[in-house]
Order: C-alpha cells, then structure tokens, then sequence
C-alpha cells in the first residue's frame, strides 16, 4: 500500500532541508506530515531560540 501524497511530500521537505542531518543539527521532533500539504516540527526549547514553529507548506512549485 503506498503512502497518501501529502506523506510523500513531507518526506521530500525534509529531504530538502537535510534529512537525518538536519534532525541532527537542530534536534527537532514530532513531525507530521500535512494535508494541505506540508510539514510541522518541533525545536528543542533549551536553545533560547525559537521553538514551535514550523510548518512548511507546498504549493507544487515553491516551498515556503
């Protein structure tokens, strides 16, 4: 059984940004793929830094 379209794409976003290494370098967490398309993340919040963000959509042709 394959996998919905929107996993697909969740998984190329991450791919993009650098799979296990980014992971790595960043230390996020839960990710979700989205239906709208697209992919949400945590950050750790010990970094000072930003830590809830992160939903990346798709519109087919441009990441935002």
């Amino acid at each position: 059984m394959s996998q919905p379209y929107y996993m697909e794409i969740a998984k190329t976003i991450l791919s993009q940004l650098g799979g296990n290494r980014f992971i790595t370098m960043t230390g996020a967490k839960h990710f979700v793929g989205l239906t709208e398309p697209g992919l949400q993340f945590d950050l750790p919040t010990d970094t000072g830094a930003i830590n809830k963000v992160t939903r990346l959509r798709s519109n087919r042709q441009k990441i935002f």
